[in-house]
């Protein structure tokens, strides 16, 4: 069996940890930070416990990276916004001269 390309490992680490968070997300929710094990995020993501901690230090650390993109997510919706409100503005002040 040939060895996996450089690609393909990057793709898979990063499905891999995408599950940890996602399965991390809804344990979360569900039974709060505290009361979610490393276990029953390894076994709702189908991976090993230890492969948590290849991707995460620590149960801490795996909060922070879901915070972190949860912020850069409402970061994001905020600048979208912003930016579209910015155009319409700028619509209607064209719109305005245009009249005049």
């Amino acid at each position: 069996m040939s060895p996996r390309s450089k690609e393909i490992s990057k793709k898979m680490r990063g499905m891999t940890r995408e599950a940890i968070i996602s399965a991390s997300l809804e344990l979360f929710a569900k039974h709060g930070y505290s009361a979610t094990t490393t276990e029953a995020i390894a076994k709702k993501a189908h991976i090993s416990k230890g492969l948590i901690f290849t991707h995460f230090s620590t149960k801490q650390d795996l909060l922070f990276a879901i915070l972190d993109e949860q912020i850069e997510h409402i970061i994001q919706r905020q600048r979208s916004a912003a930016c579209q409100r910015t155009v319409h503005c700028a619509c209607q002040l064209l719109a305005s001269s245009d009249k005049k």
